[in-house]
């Protein structure tokens, strides 16, 4: 991976209100279409004013320009062009995260189409040379694992119906305890919890979360008939909460407002590095472990010390953001602080180790049934 170096870069001669209304007139077009998507992984819109693109012309040169972008995949983008390009023309597309990072894609040219009445504007698609962890890009990409607990058997074929287009696998159970043993066993983005079950409810499951060092965000389900303030599903642990008829647009919009960014390291751009960045990541899911079970055991030392040799490696490694907060809380820590005064910093940490991304590539197809 590299950055482009500074320099003049050929632009569209359109004011960006044209360039977004041929955007737009694009995605009505396709979303009209009755013709099934064929693509091997979904497309998501990226839409970015201005990105650096360089074309390799005959002579062996590279020529560069300031293109808008339309959408983009794990194997390739959409871009404007204000000429026609040559199908298998060689590409260097210069790709900036959701995080402001620019690393530098290669690939080629597969296609190229007039738009109609745009004055010459066409519309180039280019495939990269090698598939892209497309969640850096955009945030609807980030595969979210959810974890639904409920006894109605109708909420739980709902909500996974309902989230079937945004890339969020469900497991459902029927209890708290059995929600309990499912998140003990494996890692979920966030959970979405009923208040009123059999045996452990939601807010004593929230709670109880909670104590034992889990972070994931908390959705709370609640009905009409539930006399519950939101100061006391605040208290248990809940980051949200979702009224009882549950719509498409209340449960889509609760899980997007509770998807988390991915966070990359800002040493992407050292090939030497990438293999022990995404060891680094890797690990962190056991590091988060092991901050769960000291925080369980109330074993404050032991906290400060896993937290503070975090921050150094997470320095190390360029996840600068982890590093400062980790840094931040282990002085706390070394300092007495009675735990329940950090426990909402300790849960951002974990958050965001959950959330540290590697560079390899991390295919985005439909969740799994």
């Amino acid at each position: 991976m590299k950055q482009f170096p500074d320099d003049s870069r050929v632009r569209i001669r359109l004011s960006q209100s044209a360039v977004n209304a041929q955007l737009d007139a694009l995605d009505q077009l396709a979303s009209s279409r009755t013709a099934p998507n064929v693509r091997r992984t979904p497309r998501f819109a990226y839409r970015a004013n201005e990105i650096t693109v360089e074309l390799r012309q005959r002579s062996g040169q590279w020529k560069q320009y300031a293109c808008p972008t339309r959408n983009i995949s794990a194997h390739g983008i959409s871009l404007l062009f204000a000429h026609y390009v040559y199908t298998g023309t060689p590409v260097r597309v210069g790709l900036v995260s959701l995080q402001n990072h620019c690393t530098v894609q290669t690939g080629t040219v597969v296609s190229c189409r007039y738009l109609e009445g745009s004055a010459g504007i066409h519309e180039v698609g280019v495939k990269f040379d090698a598939p892209i962890n497309v969640g850096l890009f955009h945030l609807g990409a980030v595969p979210t694992k959810l974890l639904l607990a409920d006894d109605d058997a109708s909420i739980r074929k709902l909500v996974p119906a309902l989230l079937r287009h945004e890339h969020v696998s469900v497991v459902a159970v029927a209890d708290g305890t059995s929600a309990l043993q499912t998140l003990q066993a494996d890692e979920f983005g966030l959970a979405m919890l009923d208040l009123d079950m059999p045996g452990m409810d939601g807010c004593a499951l929230a709670r109880e979360l909670r104590n034992r060092g889990f972070a994931l965000p908390l959705i709370a389900i609640t009905a009409e008939s539930e006399q519950v303030s939101h100061e006391s599903l605040r208290a248990a642990g809940f980051d949200l909460w979702i009224p009882k008829p549950l719509t498409q647009i209340s449960v889509v919009s609760g899980v997007q407002s509770l998807k988390t960014e991915p966070i990359l390291s800002s040493l992407v751009h050292d090939p030497e590095m990438i293999e022990l960045i995404d060891s680094f990541v890797t690990d962190l899911r056991a590091r988060v472990r092991n901050l769960r079970e000291a925080l369980c055991g109330a074993d404050t030392a032991t906290l400060a010390r896993q937290v503070s040799r975090l921050g150094v490696d997470a320095q190390t490694y360029g996840f600068d953001a982890i590093a400062s907060v980790a840094t931040t809380l282990a002085g706390r820590l070394r300092s007495a602080d009675a735990l329940d005064g950090i426990q909402s910093e300790l849960r951002q940490l974990i958050r965001m180790c959950l959330s540290a991304t590697g560079v390899a590539c991390r295919e985005v197809g439909p969740p799994p049934s």
